[in-house]
């Protein structure tokens, strides 16, 4: 057994309790990586993905749950149909992160005040709807960056930024450096 995995079984056993941790980006990535997977590999390989990605997502799960010493979502004061709603906010938030919704509309779509929204959202995420959104949109662009089809306009345009120099300023601020520095990157570790 992995050793995270182990330490559950061997140490922490005797020290069993409920706890909550996010389904964050990295988590939902793995996911989506997993269902986009099926044609990409052959049998064998596929298993093979299937497990490791399996072991990735659990660590993930492992490693923010062992960092949790006082979960807020235990002491929040909420219903399992408002953490459905707050999922369904996340899910209208990556079908529209190109040109998301504002809080208020939202918050209406999902039938919860603004402030439950807000306030959930970023126990839930441990980000707010902005930051959640900024995120999926980096995460496309340096997809798309690492494709090298497109202009950095064009990705700009993408994934949602009415002005190019508006995008280049965000993924600078986002990962430290210029999109035209992360599509040389990408390409550098393609050609390894």
């Amino acid at each position: 057994m992995p050793p995270p995995v182990d330490h559950v079984f061997r140490e922490a056993a005797s020290r069993t309790r409920g706890s909550v941790t996010t389904l964050g980006p990295d988590i939902l990535r793995g996911a989506n990586d997993i269902l986009n997977a099926g044609n990409r590999f052959s049998r064998e390989l596929y298993s093979a993905y299937l497990d490791s990605k399996g072991r990735e997502i659990a660590c993930t799960i492992l490693a923010d749950l062992a960092l949790q010493k006082n979960s807020p979502m235990l002491t929040m004061k909420s219903s399992v149909r408002d953490l459905r709603r707050i999922d369904e906010a996340r899910d209208i938030l990556i079908e529209n992160y190109r040109s998301p919704p504002a809080i208020p509309a939202l918050a209406r779509r999902v039938g919860v005040n603004q402030t439950k929204l807000k306030a959930l959202f970023k126990t839930v995420y441990g980000m707010t709807v902005h930051e959640f959104t900024k995120r999926l949109r980096m995460e496309r662009a340096s997809e798309l960056l690492a494709k090298g089809d497109l202009t950095i306009a064009e990705i700009a345009y993408a994934v949602g930024y009415e002005f190019p120099a508006s995008f280049t300023h965000a993924f600078r601020k986002f990962y430290g450096h210029s999109p035209r520095q992360g599509r040389r990157a990408a390409a550098a570790k393609g050609e390894d």
